[in-house]
């Protein structure tokens, strides 16, 4: 007897809340380790790690590949590289300006 594959799930099939968890893990981690790519690996166990209910393997895949689409990080070979994980939400802009302005006045 043959198992059919699950149908493939899409970021947008996710609810808002949770595409929102899995931004703020992801850039909670990466902002916290100064990271400039990351294995997808390495974003499965750091966002799970962070999050009440884990994102399985396919979830974390498709909402890697919609922020790709949004132009916040590139997917090459398995790793992702990324010029400011800031993009990820307004509110992580204001954070992060507001750290190195308050970086900035500390070392003045």
């Amino acid at each position: 007897m043959e198992i059919d594959d699950p149908p493939a799930q899409s970021a947008s099939d996710l609810s808002p809340e949770r595409i929102e968890a899995f931004k703020s893990s992801f850039n909670q981690h990466m902002r916290s380790n100064r990271l400039d790519d990351i294995s997808i690996e390495n974003v499965e166990e750091a966002v799970n790690s962070r999050v009440e209910v884990g994102f399985s393997r396919q979830e974390i895949v498709s909402l890697l590949e919609k922020l790709q689409n949004e132009g916040i990080v590139m997917v090459v070979n398995g790793k992702l590289s990324f010029g400011g994980f800031a993009d990820l939400d307004l509110s992580f802009k204001a954070f992060t300006i507001n750290a190195l302005s308050e970086e900035i006045k500390e070392k003045a």
